[in-house]
Formats: C-alpha cells, structure tokens, sequence
C-alpha cells in the first residue's frame, strides 16, 4: 500500500513542471503506464466477473463492484497520503548562475509625498549618477543602502551566464507609486553598471511570445504594460505563473530560470514563491539584509512512504 501512497502523493503534489524533451519522454510514460494500466483493468474486471457470476449468480453486477472498489480505496488513501506530503527545503548559499533571472522592482517613493519627497529626490539622483562596474567595490558601497540594493545583490552571482533579465513592475495604486515608472530609470542605471548588460533587460511585458491574454476573475483583463496591482494576488500568481512558463520554454528549462522574491510588497513575494513552489524544479531566490543571495527549492518529502 506505500507504493500506492507514493504515487498518490505525487500525484497530490502537483510538481509536474516539464517542458520540451522532457514532456515528451514524460507523454510516452503515461501512455505506456496508461496501457498497462487498462490491461491490469481487463484482468481485473475478468476476476470479478468470474467472482459475481460464482458467487453472485449475476455477471452483470461485475462493474459496480469494480467500481466502488475502486472508488472505497480512492477515499481511504487520499486522505492518508494527502497528509504525508511533508515540504523540504533545499537551500543554496552559493547560487548557481542561471541563464534567466526575474526581479521584481521597489519603487524608489513617492515624490508626492511631503515626508519622503527628499528620500525619493536622493534615491533619484543617485540612480541617474551612480558609476562604475556593478561587481566593483565602489558600486557596492554607493548602493549600499539605497533602495535598488537588493535587485542589484540579487543579478550579481547570474553575471558569468545571465542572458536576460526581467523586471517585473508595480502599478501605480491607491497607497503609492508604482515602480512602472521607474523601470526607464533603473534600465538606464544599469546600462552604466552593466554595459555588457544591453539589449539582456525587459519589463514583463516585452517578453516574446508570452501570453498577455488572461482574463482575471470579474472579467478584468492582465493589463501588465502598467505594471500589476501590488494588491492583486490573483493578478500576480497569473502573470508570474504564464511569465515563469514562457521563460522555461525560452531558456531550456526550470533550472535556467529563477524569479528574485526580494522586491516589492509581501504579496508579490507570496504570489512569487507560490508560483514557484507549485512546479517541481522551479525554484525561487532572496537577498537578505546582508546583501548575500540564497536559492531554495522547496520540493515534498515522500521518504516517509517507504
């Protein structure tokens, strides 16, 4: 019976993130498992015909017994393998550089704002006059404490292979500015630092071939070239989820793709490492207070199942 919780459980778990060759392998494994499934089935549904004929009198009530069989074991093991599914984590202190990185963008403030309106003009301008080599000591220490500090630590250890770089961007709403308006900014301070860097930085919504299409719940539409509410979880996991897909198609692979948590509010770190839990292999990256880069992989334990 742990085999059948095994597979149940993964079955539960639903880390079946595949894409390309691996689709195709993983296509023929179930059709095969599905073939020797049905001929388990024949051979059973063929017992117990012969049972309900012997000791029933009547063939035709094979099925139905077949079937709440089926359906009793069903709801006994789910439950019980449901409640096996203990999380892992896998934790890198040293990443390992990917070919794709995400980021999701701080605004810099709200000018607006009376109180912050100097923190917002100093965090401007030293954006606008930073320069230098982004590895450099020099950068490191000018940037230390400003806001882009994170998404900066985070691109760090992905230099020696990083192909592209996606920013993802906040909307303007109610409770402040949005980091849309920024993004030029912050792609232009990064064509200073990083000048092999050029043509590698895109806002989401100039990722080819991704699917802008969704449509949210009430009817409302993925408007991402503004930048996505900060309030809309469901919003976020949708644009995050289509964007983390068409990357892995784009760069051969989850491993070749990791998505940055570290900015903006806590629900876009939610909707992110939600994102990123759901699909075996994908995993997720965050920068600490000490400007040190970590990548988890958080993955279901089912060495409990025998």
């Amino acid at each position: 019976m742990r085999w059948f919780d095994r597979r149940l459980a993964l079955l539960l778990s639903r880390q079946f993130g595949l894409s390309g060759a691996v689709r195709m392998r993983q296509a023929a494994l179930v059709l095969f498992c599905g073939l020797a499934l049905l001929q388990l089935t024949t051979t059973a549904m063929d017992a117990v015909t012969e049972l309900a004929k012997e000791w029933l009198g009547d063939a035709w009530l094979a099925s139905p017994l077949l079937l709440i069989g089926l359906f009793g074991l069903l709801a006994w093991r789910v439950p019980k393998a449901s409640a096996r599914l203990a999380p892992r984590v896998e934790t890198e202190t040293s990443p390992t550089p990917v070919r794709c990185l995400v980021l999701l963008l701080s605004p810099l403030g709200n000018p607006e704002d009376q109180k912050r309106r100097a923190a917002f003009l100093e965090a401007a301008e030293l954006a606008d006059n930073v320069v230098g080599e982004l590895d450099s000591p020099a950068v490191r220490a000018a940037m230390d404490r400003h806001v882009w500090a994170m998404p900066l630590a985070g691109l760090r250890p992905h230099l020696p292979r990083i192909e592209r770089l996606v920013v993802v961007c906040s909307a303007d709403a109610p409770g402040g500015r949005g980091s849309i308006q920024d993004y030029p900014r912050f792609r232009e301070m990064l064509a200073r630092l990083w000048p092999a860097g050029v043509g590698r930085v895109q806002a989401a919504h100039e990722v080819p071939g991704l699917n802008l299409l969704a449509t949210l719940p009430g009817g409302r539409r993925l408007a991402v070239a503004s930048g996505v509410d900060p309030e809309d979880l469901q919003a976020q996991v949708t644009l995050l989820h289509a964007l983390l897909e068409r990357l892995r198609d784009l760069h051969g692979g989850e491993e070749e793709v990791l998505v940055d948590v570290t900015g903006q509010r806590k629900l876009a770190t939610a909707a992110a490492v939600a994102v990123a839990v759901l699909v075996r292999r994908r995993r997720f990256q965050y920068v600490n207070e000490a400007k040190q880069a970590r990548v988890f992989d958080i993955t279901v334990d089912l060495s409990d199942l025998g």
